[in-house]
């Protein structure tokens, strides 16, 4: 049955297209209808929004609305199964089913702003209701023939959606862009350009329809090259706009940037083969075989995989888009600084990072980074056996009103596995950690479409972003045990409570006011007066000084794990952070200003 559905797919995807190669279908104006590639009439029609200001949610008129919103948005969508939930929870970043949007909805309401449903169908020339009673197969994936190929290219390369001028037809053009930048302006030429005359398919949507189909029906290469040859004969101009081959389809489809690069990881997650362990068959640390098992034909599967998306083309490609481009620009030429802290750029953090560092400072394109990691159950049940860490970069040179949103957000890698990297994650972190510092020596060339010219781009982390466990894991400095505190250190006062073996962190008097009246309180606190003053927060010097003095401990997870040597510590420092090998140099900044032991070591050892 699977393989007659797959073929039935096939043929009506191919039949789909040589009907589209003849000549349109005039529909009489007054009818007030069109035809869509797949043969069935819509009528334009205006969605009814008026119920989404309705307060009570129990009225019937809202309950009406959210039903045919429902009904409206799943007719507008090539997946039956679920939509974007808009309730002001889900906020359009969650896909529910029909039942549980509608739960969501009545329960929550629906976003107020939500004026456009551009998610649910509304805009961009799709504004239209269905009156077909002509039933679509549930598992028809090409539905919506007219795919956003050009909203893809938006969400790869940073653009907004604006009409913009990429300057590739003009006299404003000062230089020729990179290689990069090249691939990228004839992909978005392409993505306008239809398959052949008449055709509603362009040449990118096709090799992407083409190539999902092959994904999830699990196509075998050469099945699929068999189609191409076939498609290549029966469609005009087939020879000269679609690919020879799997290999080619793939080749031209890597242009979008969409890539990852893999690397096993050792079972107890010593060791990363990569570098100068790339074709390693065993752990250098432990001793472990690389692969759980390995096939008929030589084949290994390895025990882990760290999935890594490469940094230098996902900044290069903030700059392809003349908006964005400009909007990078922003901390130094549209920022005021009226002593008021609005953005990352006010504090004295990046001040006294650009008085370091004037020549990364001079040119404002050049990128400042946050790094944010957090560990998650994908499934949603705590005793699952497996955890997700993803390590995002944050672009701190855009204004608040965009750096924090998701589209800016920088997927770096993907940890996965049974068990949270701790603070071996610095095996992990290396891929990331040699592209950065290439970043700060060398740069990568880089085409600004807004001033049309190719420039070095150099980049920075500033600081982390994580709760406190996980920049224990970051910095090293252990979050645990009687100097847990990282901004008190030595001073850390700490209370071991015997009834329930734990410890309890004291004297947080010390931080207020000499003069505060709470220091003389003894009544409400433990009995005595607090006189002492707040500790002094270690400098960056101090950190570099006694990490030089500091053996690095192996990394993995241990059958029998020991204690740490006490020879080989300071306080609670249990490794010398991976950051710290891209050291550059010295920040003279009082630790004070920053709000962990992670931030003050990234801003006195930038990277």
């Amino acid at each position: 049955f699977g393989f007659v559905k797959h073929q039935i797919l096939l043929l009506t995807f191919i039949q789909e297209i040589l009907k589209l190669a003849k000549e349109e279908v005039q529909i009489k104006e007054s009818a007030g209808c069109s035809t869509t590639p797949s043969g069935y009439f819509t009528t334009k029609m205006i969605p009814n929004k008026e119920w989404m200001s309705i307060r009570n949610r129990r009225e019937p008129g809202f309950v009406d609305g959210v039903n045919n919103f429902i009904d409206y948005a799943f007719s507008h969508s090539a997946n039956k199964e679920a939509i974007r939930c808009p309730c002001t929870k889900c906020r359009n970043a969650v896909y529910k089913g029909r039942s549980e949007v509608q739960y969501h909805l009545l329960k929550n309401g629906i976003l107020e702003n939500y004026s456009t449903w551009n998610f649910h169908g509304e805009g961009a020339g799709n504004t239209q209701d269905s009156t077909s009673t002509q039933e679509l197969n549930e598992d028809h994936m090409l539905e919506d023939t007219l795919d956003d190929m050009d909203g893809l290219l938006n969400d790869i390369y940073g653009r907004r959606g604006e009409e913009e001028d990429f300057g590739m037809d003009t006299e404003e053009v000062a230089e020729e862009p990179n290689q990069d930048a090249a691939a990228f302006y004839r992909l978005l030429q392409e993505a306008k350009e239809k398959l052949y005359p008449n055709c509603e398919y362009t040449k990118l949507s096709t090799i992407v329809k083409l190539l999902h189909l092959k994904s999830i029906h699990k196509w075998t290469n050469k099945s699929f090259d068999d189609l191409l040859d076939i498609l290549r004969v029966l469609i005009p101009d087939g020879k000269v706009n679609l690919p020879e081959s799997f290999s080619s389809a793939r080749k031209y489809i890597s242009e979008l940037g969409l890539g990852y690069e893999k690397y096993d990881v050792c079972e107890k997650s010593c060791t990363l083969y990569w570098g100068p362990h790339k074709d390693a068959t065993s752990c250098p640390v432990c001793k472990l075989p690389r692969y759980a098992s390995i096939d008929s034909k030589g084949k290994g599967k390895p025990h882990k995989v760290l999935r890594y998306f490469p940094l230098k083309p996902r900044l290069q490609r903030l700059f392809m888009s003349s908006k964005t481009a400009s909007e990078m620009r922003w901390h130094k030429e549209g920022r005021s600084d009226d002593g008021i802290m609005r953005h990352p750029a006010d504090t004295p953090a990046w001040k006294s990072f650009d008085e370091t560092y004037p020549s990364f400072a001079s040119d404002p394109r050049n990128v400042r980074l946050g790094a944010a990691t957090d560990g998650f159950q994908p499934f949603g049940n705590m005793s699952s056996q497996h955890i997700i860490w993803p390590v995002v970069l944050i672009p701190y040179n855009l204004p608040p009103w965009l750096c924090m949103k998701q589209p800016y957000f920088i997927m770096s890698m993907i940890i996965h596995g049974p068990h949270s990297p701790g603070m071996g994650i610095d095996v992990f972190l290396q891929p990331m950690i040699k592209d950065l510092k290439d970043l700060w020596e060398d740069g990568v060339s880089t085409y600004d479409a807004h001033s049309k010219k190719n420039f070095q781009l150099r980049a920075s982390i500033l600081w982390t972003i994580s709760d406190f466990p996980a920049y224990a894991d970051f910095s090293g400095w252990s979050t645990k045990g009687y100097k847990a505190c990282p901004s008190c250190h030595a001073d850390t006062s700490a209370l071991y409570l015997k009834g329930s073996n734990k410890l309890c962190y004291m004297a947080h008097r010390r931080w207020l006011a000499p003069n505060h009246k709470w220091r003389k309180n003894v009544a409400a606190f433990n009995g005595e007066r607090e006189v002492r003053a707040k500790p002094n927060p270690l400098s960056g010097d101090e950190v570099l000084m006694k990490c030089c003095s500091f053996t690095q401990v192996p990394f993995g997870r241990k059958e029998n794990p020991v204690n740490y040597d006490a020879t080989n510590s300071w306080e609670n420092l249990r490794k010398k952070s991976i950051f710290l090998s891209c050291l550059i140099g010295r920040i003279s900044l009082s630790a004070t200003t920053l709000t962990s032991c992670t931030l003050r070591k990234m801003c006195a050892i930038m990277c």
